[in-house]
């Protein structure tokens, strides 16, 4: 069996929602649900535009027989458009009814639950969103225009559905002096708006300026820390470089000192040398002038020398 969105949720208003834009004012309108049965029904609001609208809940549980307001914020506005109806806002709301087995007041996640829904079971309904432009002349048509809707009461934490207050016809003297009341008091306001607008940019300029400034001292101090940290290198490698250059100069001495050693030691070596050389030169002469003394003063007795021929 097809389920429709009338016979699951009553929800009002049922085709559009109507704004009045009026620049660097946030905008309310509220989405009233009623469950006309009797099991739980989960429901998830979309929207076309999502940067421009924020919407609570976008996604909850509706009680067999309860209610729920959906507030939908529109953000402030830098400037009104020439059309606004060219952006051809839109709201989709879907529906699904819950399971009896499924006890609501347990699960603490409606995503979830919507999820768990088959897409089958899932019925919709769109709502167009249409805009009036607040402005001095026709603020009175708007606000004609606006009075078919109800102005609703709600909690502390929401706004009445209408933002700009309306006169009311027939009062004051004649009704065309009321009247006039109203619009100064309209303009009055718009201005005052505008005033609370500036305010509030002149506020976040000043944030920004002092977040900038809080950003360059930052920045400053860091540039301190590593000229600090630079300084402190330079001073090491300096320091590596005097002991490197003392390192080199020891070893330079240690080398010449080596070279000086080895030197003498060749020359004690070479005269160590040169003197075994002449003790060994006068121990031979000495020897062969023994021998030949000897031979010449030491001859045996009785040996005659032969005679020496005649001359």
């Amino acid at each position: 069996e097809l389920v429709t969105m009338q016979r699951l949720l009553n929800v009002s208003p049922s085709t559009e929602i109507k704004f009045e834009l009026l620049a660097g004012t946030t905008l309310e309108r509220i989405l009233r649900l009623h469950n006309k049965t009797d099991l739980p029904v989960a429901f998830k609001v979309k929207t076309t535009a999502p940067k421009r609208y924020c919407v609570r809940p976008n996604c909850s549980v509706i009680k067999g027989g309860d209610s729920i307001e959906v507030k939908i914020v529109m953000q402030p506005l830098k400037e009104i458009p020439e059309n606004p109806n060219d952006w051809k806002d839109k709201f989709l709301i879907q529906a699904g009814q819950l399971s009896e087995d499924q006890d609501v007041d347990l699960v603490g996640d409606p995503k979830s639950l919507f999820d768990s829904l088959p897409k089958t079971k899932l019925c919709d309904q769109k709502l167009m969103c249409t805009f009036d432009v607040h402005s001095e002349g026709a603020g009175g048509l708007h606000r004609g225009d606006m009075g078919a809707s109800p102005k609703v009461e709600r909690d502390h934490d929401h706004k009445t559905l209408d933002p700009v207050p309306r006169s009311t016809p027939g009062e004051g003297v004649g009704g065309t002096s009321r009247k006039g009341g109203g619009d100064s008091s309209s303009h009055e306001r718009e201005l005052e708006e505008k005033l609370n607008l500036e305010r509030r940019r002149a506020e976040k300029l000043a944030q920004e300026v002092e977040a900038s400034r809080e950003r360059e001292r930052g920045l400053k101090q860091a540039h301190a820390d590593e000229t600090d940290k630079n300084k402190d290198l330079v001073r090491s490698l300096e320091t590596l470089q005097a002991r490197f250059e003392n390192l080199q100069a020891k070893s330079q001495q240690a080398t010449a000192k080596e070279g000086a050693r080895g030197e003498a030691s060749h020359a004690v070596a070479a005269q160590g040398s040169a003197m075994n050389f002449t003790t060994f030169l006068c121990a031979v002469i000495v020897v062969f002038l023994s021998i030949i003394v000897y031979r010449l003063f030491a001859l045996p007795q009785g040996l005659v020398l032969p005679p020496q021929p005649p001359q």
